[in-house]
């Protein structure tokens, strides 16, 4: 089972967005949290040698 939320913030090193669409999935999977795209879609990501950087679009 998978349920739909609004998160109130998601937050990754420096960058917070509020009001973030999200999916809780039932039981142990995935083992790793993943980012999807929406939050993605309101981030510029940018290569910096080794570094990926998040800015915010808007």
């Amino acid at each position: 089972r998978a349920y739909s939320v609004t998160l109130d913030e998601v937050q990754v090193g420096e960058l917070a967005l509020q009001n973030v669409e999200a999916v809780v999935v039932e039981g142990n999977s995935p083992h790793r949290v993943l980012l999807g795209m929406s939050f993605l879609s309101r981030v510029k990501m940018e290569h910096k040698g080794a570094l990926m950087v998040l800015q915010r679009k808007f």
